[in-house]
């Protein structure tokens, strides 16, 4: 059973981008910005007085994130 959430990730394409809207547009703050060698950059940000933060990861999906296509209505199937 989930306790406490902490950290959630976000697929980002430019880390740059998407700091400077959720701190800009939203109102978010910046809580961690580092990097250590050989590893990717550690980037949070979070509404201002929350404990859980946003990972803005870059990368890219590999899978779609968007909900399928409906499938066709059953008033469209064939009848045999």
């Amino acid at each position: 059973m989930i306790e406490k959430l902490t950290h959630v990730p976000i697929v980002v394409s430019d880390q740059e981008k998407a700091l400077k809207f959720y701190t800009e547009v939203l109102g978010f703050e910046k809580r961690a910005d580092y990097q250590n060698p050989g590893n990717p950059r550690w980037l949070t940000v979070a509404p201002k007085g929350t404990d859980v933060e946003l990972i803005l990861f870059e990368g890219k999906y590999k899978l779609d994130p968007r909900a399928p296509p409906e499938r066709t209505s059953r008033s469209s199937r064939r009848a045999d």
